[in-house]
């Protein structure tokens, strides 16, 4: 009777990125795309936390408790899914195909979408994306790894390395005044975003990167 083959310390690394950056990419579009009226919820959660661990409670707001802790066992939920159903067609293509474009399109999807979208998406908005050049390198990003994807990629492995860092040192710059605020403590937790989906790329090309060795045949 055969065994089941144990995931790769690759995969488990990969499932743990990849939960995380697509729980971090909904809560902030949480974040930014529900009326207040739904973020009540979550603003209880950090006064409750805040209270229970002695903090001093200010007018300011910085939601790092209401993102990291929802985010936080949103991502270990979606881990458990991956686990429970990792031997399903669904899963493997997530891990294969889905989470590379969500590594690499997440963080400026979430950038670039309109700050109040319930108000409706006017032919302004369109304009005003169609004229972004960060629209266009979000589409080049993409592009690469549909052709990633398909063996149409001639670039060697380093070189997919430096143009994963380059695309997300582009995107982390264009986060870098919620990143300021992030890092002094003042709130916007949502400028982890970047950061999370480079390490989920590199994670995904890791384990991309085990399938090809799992697939070499072995000298004998």
């Amino acid at each position: 009777m055969s065994e089941t083959p144990r995931p790769s310390v690759e995969r488990y690394i990969h499932e743990a990125f990849f939960s995380l950056n697509l729980a971090f990419t909904l809560m902030a579009f949480t974040f930014a795309d529900l009326p207040e009226r739904f973020h009540w919820p979550l603003f209880r959660l950090e006064f409750f936390v805040n209270r229970l661990l002695h903090i001093r409670q200010t007018d300011a707001i910085t939601g790092y408790w209401m993102f990291f802790l929802p985010g936080t066992a949103l991502a270990a939920c979606l881990w458990l899914l991956l686990r429970a159903y990792s031997g399903t067609r669904l899963i493997s293509v997530s891990l294969r195909a889905a989470a590379g474009l969500l590594a690499v399109g997440a963080a400026p999807c979430f950038f670039l979408s309109p700050p109040y979208p319930y108000y409706g998406i006017g032919l302004g908005y369109v304009w005003k994306l169609l004229l972004d050049i960060r629209f266009y390198e979000l589409l080049a990003a993409l592009c690469c790894v549909v052709l990633y994807l398909r063996r149409k990629w001639r670039v060697p492995a380093w070189g997919s390395i430096l143009l994963l860092f380059g695309h997300h040192a582009f995107w982390i710059w264009q986060f870098r005044g919620s990143l300021y605020l992030f890092l002094q403590g003042w709130g916007a937790p949502f400028a982890v975003a970047p950061i999370v989906g480079l390490c989920s790329g590199l994670a995904w090309m890791l384990y991309r990167a085990s399938l090809k060795e799992e697939r070499r045949p072995t000298q004998g």
